[in-house]
């Protein structure tokens, strides 16, 4: 499986606030654990609610390819 580019939404209280499209070429094969590290600073006047950051990995024809999220609250 050949990864092109990771797809990042991030929403605050179900509001889309930021996107942004991440290089991540990278290939794997079936039983591969698949690895993506990010560094986002969260700025100290960011508003408070609840943040969803959705991550959906997409190949170089921009089908998707799987995704996960996470959740926290500020």
């Amino acid at each position: 499986m050949d990864f092109d580019h990771v797809e990042l939404d991030v929403k605050i209280n179900g509001v889309s606030v930021y996107n942004e499209t991440i290089p991540f070429k990278k290939s794997f094969v079936k039983g591969d654990a698949v690895a993506f590290e990010q560094d986002n600073k969260i700025p100290d006047y960011s508003p408070s609610g609840t943040y969803v950051d959705t991550y959906s990995f997409r190949d170089s024809a921009n089908r998707p390819l799987g995704c996960f999220f996470f959740v926290f609250k500020i």
